[in-house]
């Protein structure tokens, strides 16, 4: 996968949102790492203390654990 195709699969994701919840659109983005290459290429570099893409899912799960939107 390259970014362009990571960035559109996200645009394809959001533009179905309003059929979908924050949940699922959360699983979507775990499960299909779109944005992985994008975070470690670009923002890990922007980053004051270097988080790893495994951390950052780690935390997403903790966010769909928690049941905010039920």
């Amino acid at each position: 996968m390259n970014l362009d195709h990571d960035k559109e699969a996200f645009a394809e994701l959001i533009a179905g949102a309003a059929k979908s919840s924050v949940p699922d659109i959360l699983r979507e983005v775990i499960n299909n790492n779109v944005y992985k290459r994008d975070y470690e290429d670009v923002t890990m570099g922007l980053l004051f203390v270097p988080v790893s893409y495994d951390t950052v899912v780690q935390s997403l799960h903790k966010i769909l654990d928690s049941k905010l939107w039920d």
